[in-house]
């Protein structure tokens, strides 16, 4: 996937938290996609998400709307997706490639990974 870079976010990438808001039905700018070496996908083939950067690893959670762009020809991810971030290389002086893999919801908010039971 690839986001625009946040000042907020420089350099810490990995192990941060990115969260799809929403689907967006608009085109991309070419350039997005094609300066952007490990995009392996057509820009009319892109598909653009609101998406929330979510600082998990500093002492007060800060978050940063942006947008990311992923493969429009792979699944449609699912609003509320969390993702871990893995690995982030720059492309642009706006734009970051960034690796991610999915992570239960419940992974991202902390909650039980099942039923809890109580102690009598």
């Amino acid at each position: 996937m690839i986001a625009r870079k946040s000042e907020l976010f420089k350099g810490k990438y990995v192990g941060q938290f990115i969260i799809v808001a929403v689907a967006k039905e608009r085109q991309v700018r070419p350039e997005v996609v094609s300066t952007c070496n490990t995009a392996n996908w057509r820009p009319k083939k892109t598909r653009v998400y609101d998406s929330v950067f979510v600082d998990h690893l500093g002492n007060s959670t800060q978050s940063i709307r942006t947008d990311i762009f992923t493969d429009g020809t792979k699944s449609k991810i699912e609003v509320g997706q969390p993702f871990i971030i893995n690995e982030a290389r720059s492309c642009t002086d706006k734009y970051i490639v960034l690796e991610a893999e999915s992570v239960p919801t419940y992974a991202a908010t902390g909650e039980p990974r099942g039923p809890t039971a109580t102690p009598r």
